[in-house]
């Protein structure tokens, strides 16, 4: 299916795919003139159109649906990944409706997918995680969120820096290591 980026004009000018491609098509400009929309130019084709404009109650009724379908709300993972699945909306369009994917969901009735995490529950998550592994976490513990705790980018985003967190959860701050450098030719 020809995508409209692929034949406009690239942010630098330069021309799409489609130009050097097949220079006897038309621009996406008159594609517009003739059929309107994009979309509409598409569904001419047969074409599912897939970014077709969607209404807030619209994104709505997809979400609780797909609710229904999961047992579970969708996170903002499943709707990037499914974007192009005629009956999802992607995480785009959720936040260009409603500001964010979770204010969507919880628009929808629903209850995020996700665990929301406020300070006081990173905390109590660091305390866990000490008393389970017989230390703090570091950030390569906490690299990538699991069901006990969030990514390391949470942590950041709430505490500023890990050592800010670590110091607040009464750790103090993570031990240095020094990381050897190997020199060329020689296995590390």
């Amino acid at each position: 299916m020809p995508y409209h980026a692929d034949w406009a004009r690239t942010e630098a000018g330069e021309q799409g795919k489609w130009h050097h491609e097949f220079p006897q098509w038309p621009s996406s400009g008159a594609v517009a003139t003739v059929f309107g929309t994009w979309g509409a130019f598409t569904a001419e084709l047969g074409q599912p159109t897939y970014n077709a404009p969607w209404t807030g109650e619209e994104v709505l009724e997809a979400l609780r649906r797909i609710a229904s379908e999961l047992a579970r709300s969708p996170t903002k993972e499943e709707l990037e990944e499914n974007a192009s699945t005629p009956g999802w909306p992607s995480a785009a369009i959720v936040r260009r409706r409603f500001g964010s994917v979770t204010a969507g969901v919880a628009a929808a009735g629903l209850s995020p997918a996700r665990t929301l995490w406020s300070r006081a529950r990173l905390i109590e998550a660091a305390r866990r995680f000490e008393r389970e592994h017989g230390h703090p976490p570091r950030g390569r513990d906490w690299a990538k969120a699991s069901a006990s705790w969030p990514s390391r980018a949470t942590v950041r985003t709430k505490f500023a820096s890990w050592d800010a967190f670590l110091a607040v959860a009464g750790f103090g701050p993570a031990p240095r290591t020094r990381r050897r450098r190997g020199t060329a030719g020689s296995e590390t």
